[in-house]
């Protein structure tokens, strides 16, 4: 999969997402469903997931991220018990395909095209850019017909 490199400090804060692939873990999720990106001390990033339930209630999934490569286009992405990371299947690929340059929206996706999440840094992403990057995913592989949008 072809991306581009990234620089993991400007990618870090808070991204909400536009659109994705339907997926398990996000299949109680309604709204206002947010990824904030923190560096730690030892060089990991701590992903906090958040989102609004079909129930009104808010919910969190707290996991790790580092990076996979030193091409800085993936990252290796766990939300299992820290006992259990030493396990190399708990551990997912996340390659940003896209951001642009100002690292407004972002196109995340992984090796076998099972998963996408379009990104952005508001709420309510530039329709324009929008657009664009769906181009861009399409570009990719990806079948644009598949995407669930949060309310």
């Amino acid at each position: 999969m072809d991306a581009q490199p990234i620089d993991y400090n400007k990618y870090l804060g808070t991204w909400y997402e536009q659109a994705r692939y339907h997926n398990f873990f996000e299949r109680k999720c309604k709204s206002n469903i947010a990824a904030r990106y923190t560096l730690q001390k030892d060089g990991s990033i701590e992903v906090l997931n958040s989102c609004t339930t079909h129930s009104g209630k808010l919910a969190e999934a707290r996991g790790i991220a580092r990076k996979a490569n030193k091409k800085d286009v993936t990252f290796k992405v766990t939300f299992a018990p820290k006992i259990l990371r030493l396990l190399p299947f708990v551990w997912a690929n996340y390659t940003v395909i896209y951001v642009d340059k100002e690292y407004e929206f972002a196109l995340v996706g992984e090796p076998s095209k099972k998963y996408l999440w379009f990104l952005s840094r508001k709420q309510k992403a530039d329709p324009d850019l929008f657009k664009k990057v769906k181009v861009i995913a399409q570009e990719h592989g990806y079948n644009l017909s598949k995407l669930i949008y949060p309310e």
